[in-house]
């Protein structure tokens, strides 16, 4: 029986085959309109990329990526998605829809300054049939269900006396409500905080050579403390994410980067000498950033509970440099 091919395998097939094909965006947005399967290629590969961009919107720790797909899917983000977004909505852009003389089709270069469209539209329950976290706003459609909550509860109160059932019913809709606000108001978890942070924080995709030295279920793995890491920062737990990115930095380094034989017994500062010392692309001052910054937002954290914007946009640049560090840790001889 033949192994079901996977959406990252399907990308890298239909990727290689465009690029290999047509060289470099330039020559694809050129001749696309000559030659059917350069859009056909690429209108293939916007389905797949579709595909992957949800999945990583649905979970942000993904183990077992092949390195090839990691290298091939950087490029594709960078340097070819633009002009394969271009080709899949060429048609529509050059569509005058209202018959004017001066219409003009939208070029590549136009449609390339056009602001990221919106990830977090309001729910339209007349039209969408499920959440779509790639494409949906979290907090929007809760609010929408507490107001149909609330609607709900008022309308069951005043049919109380001509329906057994209505107490009931308007009880249990005022208590799920309560619950809510002491949710939000108490225990402090803002639902529209929570999906923006998530929308902000980057997919990790985890190479084979690193994730066969953790277990995926092991306690403290890196798995764990990636994920606990990330949830901690989208509940706003910023001192616990903040002191799990530096556990990351210190397992990672130690794990990945210096190879068996070398004096690991050291500190965070002394094992970070040691990397930097073997890997060129590694930058030891901003290493030392990550480590010194995350020492004084923990100091600093016990006389506040929030952090500052500019801590939190520092956080979530530790994320951006994790991901780097592990995307990026060579393959060891074992």
């Amino acid at each position: 029986m033949n192994r079901k091919t996977i959406l990252t395998e399907e990308f890298l097939l239909h990727f290689n085959e465009l690029k290999n094909k047509t060289n470099t965006p330039t020559a694809l947005r050129t001749f696309f309109h000559d030659e059917p399967s350069f859009r056909a290629l690429a209108s293939e590969i916007k389905a797949i990329a579709d595909k992957i961009e949800k999945v990583m919107k649905l979970r942000k720790v993904h183990p077992q990526v092949s390195p090839s797909f990691i290298r091939e899917w950087k490029e594709y983000i960078h340097n070819w998605q633009k002009t394969v977004d271009f080709i899949w909505l060429e048609p529509a852009l050059s569509m005058n829809l209202f018959d004017d003389d001066g219409f003009q089709p939208m070029d590549f270069e136009t449609f390339e300054k056009q602001p990221k469209n919106d990830p977090n539209e309001p729910i339209d329950p007349n039209w969408d049939e499920e959440f779509d976290p790639s494409h949906h706003s979290g907090g929007d459609a809760i609010q929408q269900m507490l107001l149909l909550a609330d609607f709900e509860y008022e309308r069951r109160k005043d049919m109380a006396n001509e329906d057994e059932d209505a107490y009931r019913l308007a009880n249990t809709w005022n208590i799920g409500l309560q619950a809510f606000e002491f949710m939000e108001n108490t225990i402090g978890l803002d639902f529209n905080k929570i999906f923006e942070r998530w929308n902000k924080t980057p997919p990790f995709l985890i190479p084979k050579h690193v994730s066969n030295k953790h277990g995926l279920t092991q306690k403290g793995s890196l798995f764990e403390l990636l994920n606990e890491a990330i949830r901690a920062y989208i509940a706003g737990a910023d001192a616990s994410a903040v002191a799990m990115c530096r556990a990351i930095l210190d397992m990672v380094l130690r794990d990945h980067y210096l190879p068996n034989g070398d004096d690991k017994s050291g500190n965070l500062y002394d094992v970070i000498k040691l990397a930097t010392a073997k890997y060129d692309f590694l930058n030891e001052n901003k290493l030392h950033i990550l480590r010194t910054t995350a020492n004084e937002i923990l100091h600093d954290f016990s006389g506040s509970p929030t952090l500052s914007i500019e801590s939190e946009k520092q956080l979530l640049s530790f994320f951006k440099d994790l991901k780097f560090y592990i995307e990026k840790a060579p393959i060891r001889n074992l």
